[in-house]
Formats: structure tokens, C-alpha cells, sequence
């Protein structure tokens, strides 16, 4: 609870801006949203990453889906 307390500051404030200024400074970022989650479900998440504007988000949006494997086990 602590940490959901200090950042309610936060709560509902767009960091539009702020993502695409780290994109553009070339630091990798991990948008991740589980599969479970019904607050935060992973197609919002898919829909904001694919209209985010930064200088590779053409490279970005024609980027396929791919498995993610942990110990040659699909993880995700």
C-alpha cells in the first residue's frame, strides 16, 4: 500500500509527453499490462503504444508479435 499511496499523486495524469521525450532519448521502456488485469488490460496498453508519437514509432507499429520464453517455456 505504500507504494500505491505515494503515487496517487500521479492518478490520471497524462505522461504522453514525458514517454515519448525517454523514447526519443534512445532508453528502452516496458510497457506491460497483464493478460488478467482488468484495470490496466493489456489491449488499452497495445492501443496507446501503437498511436504513440516518437522517431522509431513507424519501426515500432510494423514490429509482429513474438513468444517471449523464459528456460525454452513460452512465457508470455
Amino acid at each position: 500500500m505504500a507504494v500505491h499511496s505515494a503515487i496517487l499523486g500521479d492518478w490520471m495524469k497524462s505522461q504522453k509527453d514525458h514517454i515519448t521525450d525517454v523514447l526519443n532519448s534512445g532508453l528502452h521502456v516496458l510497457v506491460y499490462s497483464g493478460d488478467k488485469d482488468w484495470i490496466c488490460n493489456w489491449r488499452g496498453g497495445e492501443a496507446w503504444t501503437q498511436v504513440q508519437p516518437w522517431n522509431h514509432s513507424a519501426e515500432f507499429q510494423n514490429t509482429t508479435y513474438a513468444n517471449w520464453t523464459v528456460g525454452n517455456k513460452t512465457a508470455g
